[in-house]
């Protein structure tokens, strides 16, 4: 893909100082990540149904666990499937002019995340845009995801501009040629970020879990003690006052 968008990029680098086509490219990616992420949320209301004693920590501690298995994953620790769709955006359309059409195509179609191969960081936030069902969240969350896949692209493109255009095509050519080298980091901070996003989803359920009441009742009890306690003084000393006089007379 980088050496797709880029060369697009350099094309017009003569007459042109903003990328203009990456930055159409940017813009697409998130716009296909919003719509993909508005989706899945929808169709998490529709086909499926909060029980009234779930909450949405439960949610989160059941995503925060999915993290935790993925990470594992990418390290070739455990074996867990990985479903990945067949398609593969088209070369051709590299030839679509003007540029900037063939840019949007390729960012919505990547942006999206569920059309061409899924990273395995994209599989708890689809199972939380799914469960918790929550439009705008899912669409945010997804338009960010969908925003930090087009940073590699704008890394190429800051690390192989030059002054000279034959020198940045040589630095583009040997950066795109050695991204496949990069490959084992890459799959290395991808365990560490699904890691630290399940200890993070799983935290506030550990901690929730030890201080709420779980006997039938309970929370009405502790919210009616609540409330006492921050307009009971003045009851307490009436009654202490009402005991007193009642001993004296």
């Amino acid at each position: 893909m980088a050496g797709t968008i880029i060369p697009m990029v350099y094309g017009k680098r003569a007459t042109q100082k903003v990328p203009a086509d990456l930055l159409v490219y940017t813009l697409g990616s998130v716009a296909g990540g919003v719509c993909v992420g508005a989706l899945l949320s929808r169709l998490g209301s529709l086909i499926w149904h909060r029980p009234s004693g779930v909450s949405s920590s439960v949610v989160d501690g059941a995503v925060g666990l999915l993290a935790l298995v993925y990470s594992l994953r990418e390290i070739d620790l455990v074996n867990v499937p990985a479903p990945q769709p067949r398609w593969r955006v088209p070369r051709r359309w590299v030839v679509i002019r003007p540029h900037g059409v063939a840019a949007l195509l390729y960012g919505c179609s990547l942006g999206a995340g569920v059309l061409t191969r899924i990273n395995a960081c994209l599989y708890p936030i689809i199972a939380w845009a799914v469960l918790a069902g929550r439009g705008v969240e899912g669409s945010l969350v997804m338009a960010l995801f969908a925003l930090c896949r087009t940073l590699p692209l704008w890394a190429l493109y800051l690390a192989a501009k030059d002054t000279n255009e034959h020198a940045s095509a040589d630095k583009l050519r040997v950066s795109t040629c050695a991204l496949g080298q990069w490959q084992p980091a890459i799959q290395l901070l991808n365990a560490a970020a699904l890691a630290f996003a399940g200890v993070l989803l799983l935290t506030p359920t550990a901690s929730l879990s030890g201080v709420m009441p779980t006997k039938p009742g309970a929370t009405r009890q502790l919210g009616t003690a609540a409330s006492r306690s921050s307009v009971g003084v003045p009851e307490l000393r009436e009654g202490v006052w009402s005991n007193e006089r009642e001993q004296t007379n």
